[in-house]
């Protein structure tokens, strides 16, 4: 290598931040499955970079396992003896993603 040369050897290289890497969406969508809930919303407490990224992504929130919460169950009888349980249509399809992550910080705060 020349003397004066601008070229950084790549081991030489400055780390990459966690909010850099999570930005790139691919490894965001790839890691968010794997993290529980209580630590995607500390995170996205950490700073309003990683607020913004956490809160603003569409779809991190998807692969919640709700199962073991509590207040997340609702005992809902069926309706008819078919064995179908009635469920509001008009209110899943009016529920925003805001709303659902508002609910859902309610609801660990909760537990």
């Amino acid at each position: 290598m020349e003397a004066g040369s601008s070229i950084i050897p790549i081991n030489a290289a400055l780390p990459l931040s966690l909010l850099h890497l999570l930005s790139n969406t691919l490894v965001l969508y790839q890691t968010a499955p794997y993290l529980p809930a209580s630590s995607l919303l500390a995170l996205g407490a950490t700073s309003k970079s990683f607020r913004s990224l956490i809160h603003d992504t569409p779809g991190i929130f998807r692969h919640l396992d709700l199962t073991k919460i509590k207040a997340a169950q609702f005992q809902i009888a069926a309706i008819d003896h078919g064995g179908e349980v009635w469920r509001n249509v008009q209110l899943d399809e009016n529920v925003t993603e805001d709303e659902s992550v508002s609910f859902l910080a309610f609801v660990l705060g909760a537990n």
